[in-house]
């Protein structure tokens, strides 16, 4: 289904995401262990994206609650530390519905935390699989793939989905319809 490449997620009990601020010149990961290094990372802008925003803060509770078992905090420190996540970026929706949906999970511990981390991760990835096959549906019904568009012939290839069987048969019908079109005017 494509490439597994996630702006963020939950790798050797760390938050592990791509570093945003060195692309597209570098692709570097950044291995996050605690809060402290998490905020750091929220503020200098290293997760950008409202959706990326809301699986770090999510994964923010869950490692909230693995330093608070390492560095034994009390429930008031744990729950004061969350709420310095949540407002590592005061504006970013996303990132307080993100730790907002898994601090219920809290006294349930770090397994049922991490759990409904990871049902939000889930559910970002099939939302943003599911616009990017509408928006590719789109683009070959609305983009026309014929050489009088361009001003190379090498740049009127048809999206690289066209390729794909699904996306192949829309190409096809398309090409179809309009040497159809042509005929008539013709």
């Amino acid at each position: 289904m494509g490439s597994d490449v996630r702006a963020v997620e939950w790798a050797d009990a760390k938050v592990r995401l791509i570093d945003q601020t060195v692309l597209p010149a570098s692709l570097e990961y950044l291995d996050i262990d605690d809060v402290d290094g998490l905020v750091e990372a929220i503020q200098r802008l290293a997760v950008r994206g409202a959706p990326a925003l809301g699986v770090a803060g999510a994964f923010g509770v869950v490692l909230a609650l693995q330093q608070a078992e390492r560095e034994r905090w009390s429930d008031a420190t744990l729950q004061t530390m969350v709420d310095r996540l949540r407002n590592a970026r005061p504006t970013a929706v996303n990132l307080a519905a993100g730790i907002d949906r898994v601090r219920p999970f809290i006294p349930k511990g770090r397994a049922a935390a991490l759990a409904e981390a990871q049902a939000l991760q889930d559910e970002d990835i099939r939302a943003s699989r599911a616009m990017a096959a509408h928006g590719a549906t789109w683009i070959l019904t609305h983009t026309p793939t014929r050489p009088q568009t361009a001003a190379r012939p090498e740049n009127a290839a048809p999206p690289e989905s066209a390729t794909r069987p699904e996306g192949a048969a829309r190409a096809e019908g398309a090409a179809r319809a309009e040497g159809a079109a042509r005929a008539e005017g013709a």
